[in-house]
């Protein structure tokens, strides 16, 4: 003989609902809240993907330097600096003078952007590895929204401030480098004026530049 289920009471059926209501409700708000506070994070978070996009557009401009050109501009530099510290002590004429100079401070500009260009790829290289961790703190929410916006402000600050200083030492190259390029002739023929109408061998195996 089959037994027969006992239905709930109707108060007992009616609080099953009631919970289930509930809980329904509570995963709603839940849901809800988790939405509402991923949002607050967005607005910063796309301003540090953007960031990142940046820099690495200014990695590649640095690494697009042309530095086989530059180690030459530099070799040329160093041997024609040592001739003329060495050789050249008497009255320079005007042109002599004009071409010396302009030698002397496009060469130590050249010398001092090497470094500052291996500078800039440290420099922004480290602010890649901070903007992705950033990107995680705000992703995983890691922080208070107030305090991930702050460190956002910040890095983006640092982008900015960077990025002017990239600009205008990128800007300011090759003007520099055609200076030193223009100087040579005249430097050479100080050179030869003091070196029997020739240069010495040390500067003709220098690199052609």
């Amino acid at each position: 003989m089959m037994h027969k289920t006992n239905p709930l009471p109707v108060n007992a059926r009616k609080l099953n609902k009631l919970t289930a209501f509930m809980a329904g409700l509570v995963f709603v708000s839940l849901l809800t809240v988790s939405c509402s506070r991923k949002a607050l994070y967005e607005p910063s978070l796309r301003r540090i993907d953007s960031a990142i996009v940046i820099v690495s557009v200014y990695e590649e401009r640095i690494s697009s330097i042309d530095t086989h050109q530059l180690q030459k501009a530099l070799q040329k530099w160093e041997v024609l600096s040592a001739f003329i510290q060495n050789n050249v002590s008497d009255t320079l004429t005007k042109n002599e003078a004009q071409a010396l100079q302009q030698f002397y401070q496009s060469g130590q500009y050249l010398q001092l952007f090497l470094g500052k260009r291996k500078d800039l790829q440290k420099r922004c290289a480290l602010m890649q590895l901070q903007l992705k961790r950033l990107m995680e703190t705000g992703q995983t929410e890691s922080l208070q929204v107030n305090q991930f916006n702050d460190n956002t402000n910040n890095e983006l600050d640092v982008l900015k401030s960077t990025g002017l200083i990239i600009d205008k030492t990128l800007s300011d190259y090759p003007a520099q480098l055609q200076n030193f390029r223009n100087s040579i002739p005249g430097v050479e023929a100080l050179v030869k004026a003091r070196n029997r109408g020739s240069l010495p061998m040390v500067i003709k195996d220098s690199l052609p530049f």
